[in-house]
């Protein structure tokens, strides 16, 4: 699967031979988990649906978006499968809220996960009640670039336990702590007050913030639709 032209001749036989059976295909360039997620929430009004995948991106939009009319919705991995609903209701409606937000601004994989600083954790803390006034611009389809970006920086001192210090200061202390005691882990410093600025628009419902951070960062990067929908 390393090798392009092989995965393309693989995906293309695939959905041809889906095709011939009467099955419905979609391809996309990019990532599928919003068609995804958008073609089994429109399934779900008429019928009971089971996802198949193995990203947990998908389960947390499924989550965020299931209307309490719709059918019943699981998503199956090889690990076992998830009743969406079931684990609606069993979040409370302040976490409901902001669940797609604390998964995307944590990490939505390893690689851009916040080092040192668990999931479930952030989760929780995120959603104590400290910081909804920051959370709600990345909400907000007409928050401006410079009030995404106070929020990003404000959330960011929240998880450090540093508010109203720079992000600047906090990796210097944070830096001089570890290094003295030899124990310097450059993955779990913050980031930098300019890596902050690229990022935060990113995770912004503004279309004109999600089209300048697509040019900067490509399409892979956003989860709006543009329409300041969460997807």
């Amino acid at each position: 699967m390393d090798n392009t032209h092989n995965k393309s001749e693989l995906i293309h036989l695939l959905s041809s031979t889906f095709r011939k059976h009467q099955i419905t295909v979609e391809q996309r360039d990019n990532d599928a988990d919003t068609s995804i997620v958008r073609a089994a929430l429109a399934a779900a009004a008429d019928d009971s649906v089971e996802v198949r995948a193995e990203d947990a991106d998908v389960l947390v939009m499924l989550v965020h978006h299931s209307s309490s009319t719709n059918h019943p919705l699981f998503l199956t991995t090889s690990k076992g499968s998830y009743d969406v609903r079931r684990i609606q209701e069993a979040l409370s409606e302040r976490q409901r809220r902001y669940l797609l937000f604390c998964h995307t601004f944590t990490g939505c994989d390893t690689v851009s996960a916040i080092g040192g600083h668990g999931k479930t954790t952030l989760f929780d803390r995120f959603c104590a009640g400290d910081i909804d006034e920051h959370m709600d611009i990345f909400l907000d389809v007409h928050a401006t670039k410079d009030a995404v970006i106070r929020a990003g920086i404000a959330i960011f001192q929240h998880i450090y336990h540093a508010p109203g210090t720079t992000l600047g200061a906090i990796r210097y202390n944070m830096f001089s702590r570890k290094a003295a005691a030899r124990l310097i882990k450059p993955e779990t410093l913050p980031p930098t007050g300019c890596s902050c600025t690229a990022f935060s628009p990113c995770l912004s419902p503004n279309p004109e913030l999600d089209a300048a951070a697509e040019h900067v960062f490509g399409p892979q990067c956003l989860w709006m639709d543009g329409r300041g929908s969460w997807l």
